[in-house]
Formats: C-alpha cells, sequence, structure tokens
C-alpha cells in the first residue's frame, strides 16, 4: 500500500507540474518605449531600494586649532544601474530606441564576427546562425543578450536629504551680481567632474551633440553614420529632458523621497549638512555594457571554448549554480491534504555561459540568458569575454524588478513584488515576440559625507532599514 500510495504521490506531482506549465500566461507584445523604461523604474523604487542606515563611520577633521572627530550614517542601498535585456534577434531588442539607433550596424558586426569565427557564410539572423537552406542547421533554443546602463539611474542622483535638488544655482553675472541660472539638466548634473558631466557639457556646447571622447570603447565597435547618433542616445538629456522633468514633478516618488530625508535625518546629529541621501552612482546611462553578439565566439560556440575553468561545475550533475525556483504542492486524499515537499524547479545552468538553452517555455529560456549575461558582466576575474566591466566598488547584488512584456510581474506562489533576489521569482509570462527585460539594482554603500579624514566604520549588530527587504 505505501509503495502504491508513493507512486501515485509521484505521479501527481508531474501530473500537477504539467498542468502548470500549460497554463503559463502567453501575451504579444512587441516594444517598450524609454517613457515606459523610466515609469516602470519610477513606481518600483518603495519595493526595491532597500534602504539601510548600516553603522557609524568615524572622521578626523583637521584644523588649524587641532583636530576634531565626527560620527557619520553608513548607509546602504539599491540602484536600477542596468537594463538586462533577453531577445531572438540582434537587430529586435525589446526596446525600441535602441534598435533605432544600434539595429542595423549592430547587425552588421555581428556577421562580419560570426564569418571570421566559422568561415561560412552565415547570417546573425536570430543569432541562431544558420545555413540559408532551412533545416540543415537550426538551433531551436537560443537568445541573445544585451545590458545597456540603465536610462533610469539618474533618478537617484536627482535627489538629496531635501527632496528635489534646485533646479538652477546662483552665479555672479557681468555686473557683479547675483543672478539665478537653471541647470540644464535637473540636479545640475553638467557641473559634475566626471566622464557623465564632461559629456553633457560638451554637447550643451555643441548644440545637442557631443564629441563622445569618453567613449572609446564604443568607437571600437560602431562604425559610419551610427557614431553621429550615438553620443545623443548615450547622454540621453536633450531627447529625454520631458523625462527627467516628469520624475522631478512626480508627486508620489518626491513624498517618498522626503519621508525618507526625514526619517534618516532623525538619526543624524549634523543637522544634515552636506549629507547625500544616496551614494554616488556609478554607471553611465545607455552605455553599452555587454552585448552577446560582440562576444559571438564564446556565446555561440559554448562550453568547451568558453567557460572551461568552471568545468566542475558544468560536468557536475548536482552542482547548486542553477536557475529556476521552488514549487509547494500539495496532495489531496479524500477529506485529508498533505504538504509535500519542496520542489526546485531548474530553468537552466548558469554555467556554461552561452546563448543556447533547452528548455520547453520561451521566458523561462529568457531569464536564463539574462543571468547568464550580467555573470559576465559582473565577473571579477580576467576574462576572455567581450565586455564592457563596470565599477568594481559597487558590484553588491540588489534584485531583479521584470519590466517587460509585463512590469511587476511575479511568479505563482511567491510574495507580490516588483522586485526578487531570485530573478526566477519574477514571472512567466510568455512574450510571442520574443523580446523580454529587466532591471538589475545594484547594492550600495558608503556614508552620508566624507568630511575629514577617514579613521573606521563600526557596524550595527542589525542594519535599521526604512523600506521593506526585498524578498526571494
Amino acid at each position: 500500500m505505501r509503495k502504491i500510495l508513493s507512486y501515485y504521490v509521484i505521479g501527481m506531482v508531474l501530473l500537477n507540474q504539467s498542468l502548470y506549465a500549460e497554463d503559463m500566461p502567453t501575451v504579444k507584445v512587441n516594444k517598450m518605449n524609454i517613457s515606459q523604461v523610466f515609469t516602470e523604474t519610477i513606481n518600483s523604487v518603495p519595493d526595491c531600494i532597500e534602504y539601510c542606515v548600516d553603522g557609524m563611520s568615524l572622521y578626523a577633521i583637521i584644523t588649524p586649532f587641532g583636530v576634531d572627530f565626527e560620527w557619520v550614517l553608513n548607509i546602504s542601498h539599491n540602484s536600477p544601474d542596468f537594463l538586462v535585456m533577453s531577445h531572438d534577434n540582434i537587430s529586435d531588442t525589446p526596446w525600441q530606441e535602441f534598435d533605432r539607433v544600434f539595429g542595423s550596424s549592430y547587425t552588421s558586426i555581428t556577421e562580419d564576427i560570426i564569418k571570421g569565427i566559422t568561415s561560412l557564410n552565415v547570417e546573425a539572423g536570430g543569432g541562431r546562425g544558420y545555413y540559408k537552406k532551412w533545416g540543415q542547421h537550426q538551433s531551436v533554443s537560443f537568445k541573445e543578450s544585451t545590458i545597456l546602463g540603465h536610462p533610469a539611474s539618474l533618478v537617484l542622483k536627482m535627489f538629496n536629504s531635501g527632496g528635489v535638488k534646485p533646479k538652477g544655482k546662483m552665479v555672479r553675472n557681468s555686473n557683479g551680481n547675483k543672478e539665478f541660472v537653471p541647470c540644464k539638466t535637473n540636479g545640475c548634473l553638467e557641473e559634475e567632474n566626471s566622464p557623465l558631466g564632461h559629456s553633457i557639457r560638451q554637447e550643451n556646447k555643441l548644440g545637442g551633440i557631443s564629441d563622445a571622447s569618453t567613449y572609446d570603447w564604443l568607437k571600437r565597435f560602431y562604425k559610419g553614420d551610427t557614431m553621429n547618433t550615438t553620443p545623443t542616445m548615450i547622454n540621453g538629456f536633450g531627447g529625454n529632458m520631458d523625462n527627467m522633468n516628469a520624475i522631478a514633478k512626480n508627486n508620489d516618488l518626491s513624498f517618498f523621497m522626503q519621508k525618507l530625508g526625514s526619517a534618516v535625518s532623525k538619526m543624524d546629529h549634523s543637522g544634515g549638512a552636506g549629507n547625500r541621501l544616496f551614494c554616488p552612482i556609478s554607471v553611465t546611462p545607455f552605455m553599452p555594457y555587454y552585448l552577446s553578439g560582440l562576444d559571438a565566439l564564446e556565446w555561440r560556440l559554448g562550453y568547451p571554448t568558453s567557460d572551461v575553468r568552471y568545468s566542475d561545475e558544468i560536468l557536475n550533475p548536482l552542482s547548486t549554480k542553477t536557475i529556476g525556483t521552488e514549487v509547494q504542492d500539495r496532495l489531496q486524499l479524500g477529506n485529508l491534504q498533505y504538504n509535500l515537499p519542496m520542489i526546485n524547479e531548474i530553468w537552466g545552468k548558469l554555467y556554461p555561459r552561452e546563448g543556447t538553452l533547452e528548455h520547453q517555455w520561451d521566458s523561462k529560456r529568457a531569464t536564463v540568458i539574462a543571468a547568464r549575461s550580467v555573470d559576465i558582466m559582473r565577473e571579477d576575474t580576467i576574462s576572455t569575454r567581450i565586455r564592457y566591466q563596470p565599477d568594481k566598488s559597487n558590484n553588491g547584488f540588489g534584485g531583479w524588478g521584470k519590466v517587460f512584456p509585463v512590469s511587476g510581474d511575479t511568479t505563482p506562489g511567491q510574495k507580490v513584488s516588483s522586485c526578487h533576489k531570485n530573478i526566477a521569482n519574477t514571472g512567466m509570462t510568455n512574450n510571442e515576440t520574443g523580446g523580454y527585460s529587466w532591471t538589475y539594482w545594484r547594492r550600495y554603500n558608503c556614508d552620508m559625507r566624507e568630511p575629514g579624514v577617514y579613521i573606521t566604520t563600526v557596524k550595527f549588530p542589525q542594519p535599521i532599514c526604512f523600506t521593506s527587504e526585498v524578498p526571494e
């Protein structure tokens, strides 16, 4: 009897999993635009930012009269740094503005790379690498991946402990009198002594087109007329001022920031002078950080061409480096109901980090592909992969937020939230057009200010958090 019951339980679990998969929602959405990206990110800030005070840092302030010591709050929070996309075709990402600027050039360069690798008459197509004759060489489970600096990563730059930064500054005119001069960008970002500030100043000086001298990495890959529009696409301020102004006028977001700033200031004994509410954000909006087409050698050929160093994980059938969810199943026998053990549904392995994946459901394939590409971008060790590595000083993990096709989507059985630690919990809605995108939130840690010479940081036993924790 016990053996029969065991077979029955296994059969019910498998049947339920099959039905569960067949009931997956499906939509057909072609593209998202930059306004949607901004809007979805703004709406997800309260759920995703996970703002905490971690401890206190001690600074020595040296003056002509001696040395003073000051304690400063040490904070941590998430930032929407990267827009991660999974898609079928090189020139058909889910983001319409990116396709319009880069699509044809990106496809042409990728085809040149593939031909150089294989010496065959192939085309990039959907990244599938197929012969002209149908059916001779098909890869049915292949996706491309694109990672860009998130256009909404500037949102946190726009706020300080008092809410929205001033829209201008006082300067002396030719007569020596002070007058108010509006900022070119909200928060006077053009005043920053950084590559971003330099590019904005160049853009303003040249009437909307910068020299893009800070983007040499792009120059090595993009050619022809594309470079005439690339700087504007990357800087994004000329065409997206309306979006930035809309953020400043967003009452819900402003109210949230003001409440957050007020709560944090109550812990700070300096009165908030010189404080910043958020850490400096070290990402360039619109900058391509990873393009699978440029990484064609390893992204297409896969193991053992790629990720040989991870052979122990790739060849280990019990490897825990997987992407998937935990599913709670139940068994009903008459009037009795039993909770079965948690079942780990594996969608795919993290390694090898290639574009090919065997899975029946497109949304799950896309999810694994997104996780693989981010792992390539974030890898700290010396790598043969072609990528633009972001600043390592803030390489912490914050969470994932679904942007497209269904923003704020949540996998059944998981806590409803705009963000999750596990990308597999951000929803399973299939998109018939094959395009998906997520916001990758990075974790930052810093002091609210640096008034002098840093000495040490004392961490609290438990962080004091002002927003909800990003769920698993």
